[in-house]
Formats: structure tokens, sequence, C-alpha cells
């Protein structure tokens, strides 16, 4: 597989110059991540994930999610250096939302990762795009899980000694 960051700044640029266009960029907002028929998502798939193929029924619902919630963004809260859990952080979640987000089971992850971009989007918070996909992507979330708990506490906890200052 080509690195993941390639792939990511790839489809963000294609995205930010209008390679991808509007109604791509609809396409792929609408996919069903259980089952991604929309030629949009081909043709992002063949053109920049590269080597992934033949892809599992599992890992095509993972790009899938991916996809999706990168559209549902949109290209400008992508900021490669802004970790996930920060963001989310910045963003005002509650805890007891991460903790549902960082406990979903495999099967309804896919519409959790979806769901966390709408809220993103929602809140005009952007977050490190590649981060985003190792974790969507991830065959074992737990390490990454443990990172953006990390990033959102370490947020969390500077703020309230910025407060107190």
């Amino acid at each position: 597989m080509s690195d993941l960051s390639s792939i990511v700044y790839s489809i963000h640029s294609a995205m930010r110059k209008g390679t991808i266009g509007p109604g791509e960029m609809a396409d792929l907002r609408r996919l069903d991540p259980q089952n991604p028929d929309r030629l949009a998502f081909w043709q992002v798939i063949v053109r920049w994930v590269e080597g992934e193929f033949p892809l599992s029924d599992e890992q095509t619902q993972r790009w899938a999610a991916v996809l999706q919630g990168w559209a549902v963004l949109g290209p400008d809260l992508h900021h490669p250096k802004c970790p996930l859990g920060r963001a989310m952080e910045g963003a005002g979640m509650a805890e007891s939302r991460l903790s549902r987000l960082l406990r979903a089971p495999d099967s309804q992850f896919p519409e959790a990762a979806v769901r966390l971009c709408r809220f993103m989007r929602a809140k005009r918070e952007p977050f490190n795009w590649t981060e985003f996909a190792r974790w969507v992507l991830a065959d074992n979330r737990d390490q990454a899980n443990d990172r953006i708990a990390q990033d959102y506490y370490r947020a969390k906890i500077a703020k309230e000694r910025r407060g107190k200052a």
C-alpha cells in the first residue's frame, strides 16, 4: 500500500482543487458504508488507493466510511498538525460521547465515524485526516483509541489549567 499520508494528501488535494467535483462529493456524502455502490467511491478507490486490491468487504466498508467522512467535512477541515482527540475536545465533545464512540462495536463503527465527522463539521473543527483514516482502517482500534483519549484529555486538562491561571 502506498503511504497513507500520501493517499490522504492526494485525495485532499483533489477535493480542494475540484478534481473530485461537486457531484462526486455529493455522492460520497450519500454513501452507505455497508454498501458503497456509488461510482464516485470506486473512482476515488481506483485512482488513489493504490495496492489495496482486492479489498475485502470489511476494508471496502471502512474506506467508504473514511471517504464519506471526508466528503461530509469538506476540504477546509483538514489540519495535519491537529490530533483527532484534541480536536474533539476543542469541539466540545462530551466525555460520554467520546466513550461511546471509542467503544462502538465493529459493526456500528463505520456509521459512528461518519457521525463524528458530521459533529466536527457542525462545530467547524479541523483535524488530521491521516489519523482519522488510520483509526477507521485499523484491524484493531485499541491503540488508536488510546491515543485519541490521551490527546482529548491532554487538551481538556490544559484548558482547565489555563482557566485557573
